[in-house]
């Protein structure tokens, strides 16, 4: 049986480059279920940004920038989840391609011992500077 994958991606203060993550995340070979945004401030928030022409659901929930915790907001969005694989990323990176998404089941459903996997994050070409290529592509 095919697993079902969510995505959940805090954001604060998005721009309109987040529509080219949803774009490519919406265009990946192995299908995803939802989109889950926990969005810290509404105000920082257009509707627009999910105005897609896609079969994935996105769903945007909205909270204070006091309750905001980098891991307690995960959390708080894993609780919520309904996908059976749950694939944690942030607002400023894009996949790589098409096949991230189904390189990265393939990589638990090719190892059962295993209950993680990453993928290597990328900056967005021409939205990040020499440094910050140069950090990116020597951690990850």
């Amino acid at each position: 049986m095919r697993q079902t994958v969510e995505v959940i991606i805090p954001t604060y203060k998005p721009d309109d480059g987040i529509r080219l993550l949803f774009k490519a995340l919406c265009e990946q070979s192995y299908p995803i279920t939802r989109i889950h945004i926990i969005n810290t401030e509404e105000k920082y928030w257009k509707k627009e940004y999910t105005d897609l022409d896609s079969t994935v659901r996105i769903d945007v929930t909205h909270i204070a920038r006091k309750d905001f915790d980098h891991g307690g907001t995960r959390d708080f969005a894993a609780k919520q989840a309904e996908g059976d694989l749950l694939l944690f990323m942030t607002q400023d990176a894009v996949p790589a391609g098409v096949d991230m998404i189904e390189k990265m089941v393939y990589s638990l459903e090719a190892n059962t011992d295993a209950a993680v996997t990453y993928a290597r994050q990328l900056p967005k070409v021409g939205q990040s500077d020499l440094i910050e290529d140069f950090t990116r592509g020597f951690n990850y």
